[in-house]
């Protein structure tokens, strides 16, 4: 069985295991650690206090990043010529589209970016 787990993942010991295969060492079921290497069905897991630490792969699970991101408040659409200069502001996407359109586009540089929260309009 191929275990779904890549480099990188955050991960623990699922809370129904109750002796992991290669044993506890200084691991427990709170511990949060980061897969160093990914086998066919095993894994190397470094926990803050045991690095290196091998783990069968059905007994793990993958942990939700708890730092997660605000979601991205847009206040407004900014269309920029390729000299930088600010041809149009709007709150309106499809407005912002349109200008952008309307100015030439891609083809000549123009580009559309959004203006969030504390951002300084030039």
């Amino acid at each position: 069985m191929k275990v779904s787990f890549k480099v990188g993942d955050k991960v623990r010991v699922k809370a129904d295991v109750l002796v992991p295969k290669y044993r506890w060492g200084a691991v427990t079921h709170t511990d949060v650690g980061v897969v160093t290497y990914v086998g066919k069905e095993d894994m190397t897991v470094d926990f803050p206090g045991r690095k290196g630490w091998s783990a069968h792969g059905p007994e793990m699970e993958i942990v939700a990043d708890t730092r997660r991101k605000s979601p991205e408040k847009v206040l407004a659409y900014g269309v920029i010529c390729p000299d930088g200069d600010l041809l149009a502001v709007t709150d309106d996407r499809d407005m912002a589209r349109a200008t952008k359109a309307a100015m030439g586009g891609k083809k000549l540089g123009v580009t559309i970016v959004k203006l969030q929260a504390g951002e300084e309009i030039r």
